[in-house]
């Protein structure tokens, strides 16, 4: 099966509007892809250690966690440098000033913060509604916050 130069146009165009909407996608690698892979279950742990005997048994504790836990590894993986580079230009360095930011270490503390929020009190649903707001916010930082902000 052959591929015609017009189908290969259009899906490549497909995907530059795609990514046009998403900018940090373009960022996103293989490197984040197993940084997810390998911090979502080790978050999972860290989060259910958390919540205790609440979560023992119950179905939407576990499935709260597991997606809490995917956000936090996502949040951890936005500080991974981005391995794509434009039009062969090698990616600008990080500034020291920018890599230690306050803005950049927020996110980081929003994720433990979380941790917490969901040892601090007694596990209920608003505690983990709680503990996920903490987290979007943090990741929403990394995404939707220009370049500057330590990445």
């Amino acid at each position: 099966m052959t591929i015609s130069s017009r189908d290969a146009q259009t899906s490549s165009s497909a995907v530059s509007s795609a990514e046009a909407g998403r900018p940090w996608l373009s960022r996103w690698s293989l490197r984040h892809a197993l940084a997810i892979a390998l911090l979502t279950p080790l978050w999972f742990v860290v989060y259910r250690a958390a919540v205790g005997a609440a979560a023992d048994d119950s179905v939407a504790w576990t499935a709260g966690l597991v997606g809490l836990a995917l956000l936090a590894a996502m949040t951890v993986a936005t500080y991974l440098p981005s391995a794509r580079r434009t039009s062969g230009q090698q990616c600008a360095p990080r500034s020291p000033a920018a890599a230690i930011a306050p803005c950049a270490a927020t996110p980081v503390f929003s994720v433990a913060l979380a941790t917490i929020v969901l040892t601090g009190a007694t596990a209920t649903p608003v505690v983990g509604v709680l503990a996920l707001v903490l987290v979007l916010l943090g990741l929403g930082q990394r995404l939707l916050v220009p370049a500057g902000c330590g990445r």
